[in-house]
């Protein structure tokens, strides 16, 4: 992404620098909600890929993967099933599937930040 910043006699350069940093603002929020989406789908695709086929659907693990903005800037990805957690990092019966941070480590490795 280049940035120009264009000053004239009837633009000065406040004006200019203003409407270049409302630009990159939009540019990032822009970004920011792809890769946000993108890491829930995969973590949606990974909750399906590790579920046993015989349990039947929908998955409320999946259903519960969603994006919550927080604040301007700022996008919290969430998996909020009660059993989310147990999955995510297992219990003294329960190996983990993490499914989260794997999905945290795909989109790292598959989604250049360019």
């Amino acid at each position: 992404m280049a940035i120009t910043i264009k000053a004239d006699a009837q633009h000065g350069l406040d004006e200019a620098i203003t409407v270049a940093v409302e630009n990159i603002e939009r540019f990032a929020h822009k970004r920011l909600v792809q890769y946000a989406e993108l890491l829930r789908d995969t973590a949606k695709i990974n909750v399906l890929a590790l579920r046993q086929a015989e349990r039947p659907l929908p998955s409320e693990l999946a259903d519960s993967i969603h994006l919550e903005q927080v604040q301007r800037g700022s996008i919290k990805v969430v998996a909020d099933a009660p059993h989310a957690v147990f999955v995510e990092f297992g219990t003294s019966t329960q190996d983990p599937q993490p499914f989260f941070s794997m999905a945290v480590l795909e989109v790292r490795a598959s989604a250049p930040l360019d």
